[in-house]
């Protein structure tokens, strides 16, 4: 049982490239979701109120996985800050 708990804890890459590789998918997802819900809400037959509100929710999905996605930089920016100082030691336990 042990060794199966260390093969899912295992670290396969650095927590920058992880951090790095969500934020661009989750911008892509942002602009991803922008152009197929527009493209979708374009071949929809919808009234008035529904095209209103389906382009906010368009619009508001997209701004959040945008949002997501400049948090996990900010997030990073913090963890670097936090684990060394200054002359590179660390201060992290």
């Amino acid at each position: 049982m042990n060794n199966a708990t260390r093969v899912w804890t295992r670290r396969i890459s650095r927590e920058s490239v992880d951090s790095g590789i969500a934020q661009f998918i989750c911008y892509l997802a942002g602009i991803g979701i922008l152009v197929l819900g527009f493209w979708k809400l374009t071949r929809m037959p919808v009234t008035e109120t529904e095209l209103f509100f389906g382009v906010l929710l368009v619009l508001l999905t997209a701004v959040v996985m945008i949002a997501i996605g400049l948090l996990m930089h900010l997030i990073q920016l913090v963890k670097d800050r936090n684990t060394t100082h200054g002359n590179g030691q660390s201060i992290s336990a």
